[in-house]
């Protein structure tokens, strides 16, 4: 689902596509589709040529691995806004839905990415759901300045600085990718021309209600007693991440999507505090 969002992603920036000569990047990924493609035919066919019929479910879901790897590998060598040409990666994301279409994934995989796909109601929105994410995170960030100027001015001693400050970390490590928005804090401030955001595949809430007020009580507890490594697999933070580094930090939420370099941060800053506190007891 990753390379669904990110390839049109890609192909958006890249502009209009143009007849151009293909490289080596090019002709490596369009060998992969053809070789994904009669690969998953072949799965299909599974065991026909006995006297029962058999999918090979695990060569037809290997295939598409393998072509949604040899796509992302093609999209970090090539630059979309170098204008290269289009068709190997359209047809990868082509084969892909088709494939996964074909055997029952629901609309939400399939279509994940194609906002012209989405839905087929009117939209009554000016400029449609990328020009309302736009403004909704310029918005956020244009808040989110504001609160940390006064916290910074005040010496760290605003209040109603820090509570702003709260509610945007909410909106954007919960509430936003719930609705399958997802931000990057470290290129708002940067010289970077790259959009700080991107849409992603919705993910479970972690809290409850949107307003939800959470007291120090309502906060599972981590024991004293818990290793550094396993801080994140304990207490509060029981259920929310599936894969950890050697350092015991996380690498994966529960849903697969990998976790954002601001949140990764953020998790390392409180497993040194936490580490700390236990050298200090």
């Amino acid at each position: 689902v990753r390379f669904l969002v990110d390839g049109e992603e890609w192909l958006r920036k890249s502009g209009e596509s143009k007849v151009k000569r293909w490289g080596k990047n090019e002709v490596e990924l369009y060998n992969k589709v053809i070789e994904a493609s009669e690969s998953c035919f072949d799965a299909l066919m599974g065991c026909q040529q006995q006297k029962y019929f058999d999918m090979d479910g695990a060569t037809y879901v290997e295939s598409l691995v393998e072509l949604s790897e040899q796509g992302r590998a093609y999209m970090t060598k090539v630059v979309p806004s170098e204008g290269p040409p289009t068709e190997p990666l359209y047809e990868s994301l082509r084969l892909l839905r088709d494939k996964l279409s074909l055997v029952g994934f629901s609309d939400a995989t399939v279509r994940a990415g194609r906002e012209d796909l989405i839905s087929t109601r009117r939209n009554n929105i000016v400029g449609g759901e990328r020009a309302l994410a736009e403004q909704l995170v310029q918005f956020r960030s244009a808040v989110r300045k504001y609160a940390l100027d006064n916290v910074r001015n005040d010496g760290g001693s605003s209040l109603n600085g820090k509570e702003i400050l709260r509610l945007c970390d909410e909106a954007r490590d919960d509430i936003l990718p719930s609705m399958g928005l997802e931000l990057n804090d470290d290129k708002i401030e940067g010289d970077s021309t790259e959009s700080n955001w991107r849409f992603c595949l919705p993910r479970e809430r972690k809290t409850g209600s949107k307003s939800e007020t959470r007291t120090v009580s309502s906060v599972p507890i981590i024991p004293d007693d818990t290793p550094v490594e396993d801080l994140f697999r304990v207490g509060q933070y029981e259920g929310q991440f599936s894969s950890f580094d050697e350092d015991g930090i996380p690498t994966h939420n529960i849903d697969g999507s990998e976790v954002s370099k601001t949140l990764r941060k953020k998790l390392y800053k409180k497993r040194e505090k936490y580490q700390k506190r236990k050298l200090e007891r």
